[in-house]
């Protein structure tokens, strides 16, 4: 190919890495068109526009080769853009996507994970996989078909669940890493025979002082998975935070306002693992002095079955409750276990109790 390449309609599909040309020019990719990387790795930084989903919706940059390839160059997003194929992708230079969607479809697993790469709004369609960004990011409908772990790489992001997503693999994985926020406004499913483990961690850097807020009747329901639910304050790690990885500590309820501060909120929800365990760790603020509840649920359900664990820890600040279940109109908060373990513990430097009737390993908070 010569240096700079124009592909507006049809497929050009890669034989080799040789026509590929020096490091110094590019390919631009437009509506209507594909550029199939068909199993062959690019090492050079020859860079990469793309818009548009390609022929058919499969994708305007594919491999069709079941051959995992990578991509050296920086990515342009110039429109919303779909990235596909059979085999997974890894894409090392910074992807640039402004406010448009990037897209992973048709079986693709796309691995971005350049600091730089700037990615605001994402969708799945039986896609998968391993993307950062340094911009607040908006998650779509989605349906995904592997593991997948989303990571805002810069201080103050949040991660919005903006449409129902769901999970076509058995025993996937959902990791959403928020340096703030952790913002479920869909729900979240697995399906019969495809159980699916959410993990929703919140301040992963420490200081951005970020919560998990599950609003009105977005579910997580797992089919026998796992839910975790936690983030980085107090989390003991020296080193997590440059990495923004920290989540062995606390959602914290710094940027999550319901008149006091929440490390944890769950309102008129359902939080459903069917078997699998239920994990909560939330913290008021994080400053001890500033009043907070730890963990507060509205109306909300927590339920697991058979062996399945249920764990929820919260930390209260300023004199106000580690724990808090409030009903919604009438609407109590249930927590209904298996034969497995229920453990409830709520640290408020001083506040309320929450009163509860327990019989038979259901409780209902009112």
């Amino acid at each position: 190919f010569p240096s700079h390449d124009m592909i507006s309609s049809g497929t050009v599909k890669l034989s080799s890495t040789t026509p590929v040309g020096p490091s110094a020019g590019s390919f631009v990719v437009a509506s209507g068109g594909v550029l199939n990387l068909n199993g062959n790795t690019i090492t050079n930084t020859y860079s990469l526009k793309i818009s548009g989903s390609g022929i058919s919706s499969n994708g305007v940059l594919i491999n069709s080769s079941a051959s995992a390839v990578s991509y050296a160059g920086a990515v342009t997003v110039a429109a919303n853009a779909s990235i596909g194929g059979i085999g997974d992708i890894t894409i090392s230079g910074a992807i640039s996507a402004s406010s448009y969607t990037l897209s992973v479809v048709n079986g693709a697993g796309l691995t971005a994970t350049n600091i730089a790469n700037s990615i605001q709004s994402l969708t799945f369609t039986s896609g998968s996989g391993t993307i950062y960004t340094n911009q607040s990011l908006t998650l779509n409908a989605s349906s995904i078909d592997g593991d997948t772990l989303i990571r805002t790489y810069a201080a103050s992001k949040d991660i919005t669940v903006n449409g129902a997503l769901t999970s076509t693999g058995n025993g996937t994985n959902l990791s959403l890493y928020a340096s703030r926020n952790v913002l479920v406004r869909n729900t979240i499913s697995g399906a019969t025979s495809n159980p699916l483990n959410v993990s929703l961690y919140s301040n992963v850097d420490k200081t951005s002082y970020g919560a998990v807020d599950i609003s009105s009747g977005n579910n997580i329901t797992t089919y026998g998975g796992n839910i975790t639910i936690r983030g980085g304050a107090d989390d003991p790690s020296s080193s997590c935070a440059a990495t923004y990885s920290c989540n062995s500590g606390y959602a914290v309820g710094d940027n999550n306002a319901y008149g006091t501060y929440i490390g944890i909120s769950i309102t008129t929800a359902t939080l459903n693992a069917a078997g699998g365990n239920i994990l909560l760790y939330g913290r008021g603020y994080s400053t001890a002095t500033t009043i907070g509840d730890g963990v507060k649920t509205f109306g909300a359900t927590i339920s697991t079955s058979s062996t399945g664990t249920i764990s929820i820890y919260g930390v209260g600040t300023g004199g106000w409750n580690g724990l808090i279940f409030v009903a919604s109109g009438t609407t109590g908060t249930t927590i209904n276990g298996g034969t497995g373990a229920v453990t409830i513990s709520g640290t408020p430097v001083s506040g309320k109790i929450g009163r509860a009737s327990c019989r038979e390993r259901v409780c209902q908070y009112v």
